[in-house]
């Protein structure tokens, strides 16, 4: 027990619980009494783009875009998942097959090539670097960081790579996480 604890008595203890109880009763009530505020509306799209280089629009990172959207690129078929989705083990996983382009986020001219459908062996192509083979998303956003002189601790690697897809006569990029959440929706 602390100090002021042990110099207050049991009788004194319960009479400050109850002061506290009947401040916070009081503060309820005066609350509820109160004017009602009327709530922020609920914020509707401004119409506003996402970032375009290159003629491609870039997306935020979603877990509800339907996979629809990835038919053009995909043969997966989307399977509900109870608890955590499985790990991403392999292109196959995703439905992308052997030659499927991908692109590194705001830079349209860095892309990889799926390499091996039951794997996740990408090469990497950066302009005016040789190109180099590795083993998933993340070691492979790691690279362009460096070569782009960004750094990021706990790279995730889907959020940075991911299609150009057409859409509304327009190309959009789509994460992999986005194709990956729609594959194993929960």
């Amino acid at each position: 027990m602390s100090a002021t604890t042990e110099n207050k008595s049991f009788i004194q203890r319960a009479e400050d619980k109850k002061n506290k109880a009947i401040t916070q009763s009081a503060k309820a009530e005066k609350k509820a009494q109160a004017p009602v505020v009327a709530s922020k509306p609920e914020k509707k799209s401004s119409g506003k783009v996402g970032k375009v280089v290159d003629g491609v629009e870039y997306t935020a990172k979603s877990e509800s875009t339907p996979l629809e959207k990835f038919q053009s690129i995909s043969d997966a078929t989307s399977t509900t998942v109870t608890g955590r989705r499985p790990g991403f083990r392999a292109w196959g996983q995703l439905g992308i097959k052997i030659g499927q382009e991908i692109f590194y986020k705001h830079h349209p001219e860095i892309k990889a090539i799926v390499e091996s459908e039951v794997t996740n062996q990408i090469k990497v192509m950066i302009p005016d670097k040789d190109d180099f083979v590795t083993f998933g998303v993340i070691p492979a956003e790691n690279h362009v960081r460096e070569h782009l002189g960004v750094s990021k601790k706990g790279a995730e690697g889907f959020d940075m790579w991911g299609f150009h897809l057409q859409e509304d006569d327009k190309t959009k990029w789509r994460s992999v996480y986005d194709l990956y959440c729609a594959v194993f929706r929960k």
